[in-house]
């Protein structure tokens, strides 16, 4: 499993940092992209929130998964914490690339 970080958007407002859209490619055929996932840094805890949707007056989250969704998560933090660390954001995809023709951008 490889992960992707394809656009960050530095947003600062008190612990939250920003937010993140990434891909985690299993297979060349098998993937999956994550996006407006916000990223927040507090003292020493680094966490990710993944954004939810209001339905039938009840609050869900946009992307389910099995369990191994938080492995998932704490290798992106492991990439956030590395990029942000450095300072040397470089998105691996940009509007024009083929990830993002599937969804008419």
């Amino acid at each position: 499993m490889e992960v992707e970080l394809l656009l960050y958007n530095k947003d600062e407002k008190g612990s939250k940092k920003g937010t993140i859209d990434f891909k985690i490619v299993y297979s060349p055929e098998k993937w999956e992209i994550f996006r407006n996932v916000a990223y927040f840094e507090k003292e020493n805890r680094k966490w990710l929130s993944i954004p939810n949707t209001k339905r039938d007056e009840a609050w869900l989250p946009v992307y389910e998964r099995a369990p191994s969704l938080k492995n998932i998560l704490e290798k992106v933090l492991e990439a956030m914490s590395t990029m942000v660390d450095q300072n040397a954001f470089k998105p691996s995809a940009t509007r024009n690339d083929s990830v993002f023709e599937d969804y008419g951008f």
